[in-house]
């Protein structure tokens, strides 16, 4: 429902993930051949935005991002997702 501005509230969750989406792509802009786990970007690539995230929160916005189409997901040996950017 929009407030009194006219602006749609965008729920907490939602926003965490626009802001996940966001960072991660930015990580993607200065590492472009970044490839990592869900752990591994939520633990490093975005530890340095000093938000905790969850990786379930990580993993929705890695989702979106590859039906974006600008992630992908590979399987490794042990079958742990790695994502990276897309070419």
């Amino acid at each position: 429902m929009p407030n009194r501005m006219g602006y749609r509230r965008v729920p907490l969750e939602q926003r965490d993930i626009v802001l996940i989406k966001r960072d991660i792509l930015s990580y993607f802009k200065s590492n472009p051949n970044a490839a990592d786990s869900v752990e591994g970007i939520t633990n490093f690539w975005l530890a340095r935005t000093r938000v905790n995230y969850t990786q379930e929160s990580v993993r929705e916005a890695l989702e979106q991002l590859i039906n974006e189409g600008e992630v992908v997901a590979s399987s490794n040996p042990s079958g742990t997702l790695i994502y990276s950017k897309k070419n």
